[in-house]
């Protein structure tokens, strides 16, 4: 007869071992990710084939131990794992988007794409979009045990009925979620308003890459007054690159602290993984691109043999800011408004779907 635990004991042991459980696999992952053939490998691959064969031994007595354990104290999982399914879908909804992003339309705002290059760019991200797409489609051929999950509605959408009570920890643990994700949700709001009135700061960025990749053309042989223009374009282009990337990124990590949520939610009611929503990764796809004209200053291509690389640099930076700094900065300042009205969209469907979301878990449990 096993010793009881109490509910928080019970939960707290489980968490753990599978906590534990998430690390065993991912140093399981790390050996398998370090082949030395592969050109993406993460890791050196210094741990020798019998280490490799020790390794796999322990993990596997490890995870025996656990289950050995809970299931000797009555402990069972407490809400079906993770759909691997619905967790794949919403990896290739990020990869179509970095997919989307090595186009050369999207590449040339780091710099001019070579037209021998432009082909190969475009064919490869033709042949990685066919081989998500069937990846995406074999994916929807659910085995017959997950048929009728596969193709029916998300349980969550439907009317919802209590089948199931939760102690009073467990109900506190959820709210307790629903509040900090909120919280989180609000907290990139805040960010995203930022984007209304660039700040000086980000104008002031623009001049410095400009002044930076002008100024280290002048004592090129190479450099004219065309190499210098497209320096500058360059130079501005990185700034509004970058902007874009990090608010990018600000909206794929809420959207991934949004799907913890939900599927940390759905694992403790006992329902369904909900799945990401189609339309959050075509709205991250739609991300305006950053897109600057042709600009011309003029420059003397002597200035860095004759006074140095800093003055250079300071010379290059206040000819740019005298002659178009008013065009940087109106560059800047529609890129925000283009940011923010884009980041709002999608903000606010991801910020909609949540609360509709928390609202239906809450009738299991209020």
């Amino acid at each position: 007869m096993p010793v009881p635990l109490n509910d928080h004991q019970a939960r707290h042991l489980w968490a753990t071992c599978q906590y534990i459980a998430r690390q065993l696999s991912d140093l399981e992952a790390i050996v398998a990710t370090s082949a030395p053939e592969s050109p993406f490998a993460r890791y050196l691959d210094d741990v020798t084939p019998a280490q490799k064969a020790r390794l796999g031994e322990d993990c596997a007595r490890m995870h025996a131990e656990m289950a050995r354990v809970l299931a000797s104290l009555g402990i069972a999982a407490g809400a079906p794992p993770v759909s691997a399914r619905h967790s794949m879908r919403a990896a290739f909804n990020f990869i179509e988007v970095a997919l989307e992003e090595l186009k050369p339309g999207h590449m040339k705002h780091y710099g001019p794409v070579p037209s021998e290059v432009a082909p190969a760019l475009d064919g490869l991200v033709r042949d990685l979009q066919a081989a998500v797409q069937r990846l995406e489609q074999a994916l929807g051929d659910a085995p017959e045990a997950l048929a009728g999950e596969a193709t029916a509605a998300p349980v969550i959408a439907a009317p919802l009925v209590n089948t199931r009570v939760l102690s009073r920890a467990d109900a506190d643990a959820l709210e307790s979620d629903f509040h900090k994700t909120a919280g989180v949700v609000e907290d990139v709001r805040l960010v995203l308003e930022k984007l209304r009135a660039p700040v000086d700061a980000v104008v002031f960025e623009a001049l410095e890459h400009a002044a930076d990749r002008a100024s280290r053309l002048m004592d090129s042989s190479a450099a004219d007054a065309a190499a210098v223009d497209r320096a500058v374009c360059e130079g501005v282009a990185e700034v509004g690159v970058e902007r874009a990337e990090d608010v990018r990124r600000a909206l794929a990590n809420l959207i991934a602290r949004v799907q913890t949520t939900r599927r940390a939610a759905a694992q403790t009611l006992a329902l369904p993984d909900p799945a990401t929503p189609a339309d959050w990764g075509v709205l991250m796809r739609h991300i305006p691109a950053f897109v600057v004209p042709d600009l011309h200053v003029e420059l003397r291509l002597f200035l860095r043999r004759a006074f140095g690389a800093g003055a250079a640099h300071t010379r290059a930076r206040r000819a740019i800011e005298t002659q178009i700094g008013a065009t940087i900065t109106e560059l800047v300042t529609a890129q925000s408004t283009q940011l923010f009205e884009w980041s709002m969209r999608l903000w606010a469907r991801v910020s909609d779907d949540l609360a509709a979301e928390t609202d239906r878990y809450r009738t299991y449990y209020s």
